[in-house]
């Protein structure tokens, strides 16, 4: 084989295997949107629900629209509008944008259906909130997450 060959051979092998390496590393979050891509992650308080929560009733309680397991009222926690963590649980767990998801929310408190939530200020205030208050949920920042709080994620 010459020389020009084995170059063109090698250069098509190296881009398969790039392209395998691409491919399977967008498996590995594909299957799991709320397994904190992006860094956050959906958390609640240890007292109120079990870790192993299917993906659509964690979307109905994010909704307002289920109660936990347990039977307990959800008390969803709403970060600042634009914040990082709220726009991600929209798109990447419910779909839709953050403004369209909290005009859904509104609906439902207005009719009666959801109670009102809990707005805070930052990620701390919501992390605190979230580790006092059983029922409530919200997204928040992987990173220094203290005990006494459930992620939900596969």
């Amino acid at each position: 084989m010459s020389s020009h060959r084995t170059s063109q051979l090698t250069r098509r092998v190296r881009s398969v295997v790039r392209l395998v390496a691409i491919a399977a590393l967008m498996g590995l979050t594909a299957g799991a949107p709320h397994a904190g891509v992006g860094g956050f992650t959906v958390a609640s308080s240890a007292s109120t629900a079990a870790s192993a929560i299917a993906d659509a009733k964690l979307r109905g309680v994010l909704t307002g629209q289920t109660a936990w397991p347990d039977g307990t009222a959800p008390i969803l926690v709403l970060l600042p509008k634009g914040d990082p963590a709220m726009a991600w649980m929209a798109e990447e767990l419910l779909g839709m944008p953050e403004k369209v998801y909290r005009r859904q929310l509104l609906e439902r408190v207005f009719r009666g259906s959801t109670a009102r939530p809990h707005e805070v200020g930052s990620a701390a205030e919501a992390v605190e909130y979230l580790l006092e208050t059983k029922g409530a949920v919200g997204p928040v920042p992987m990173d220094g997450l203290p005990g006494g709080l459930t992620t939900h994620s596969d």
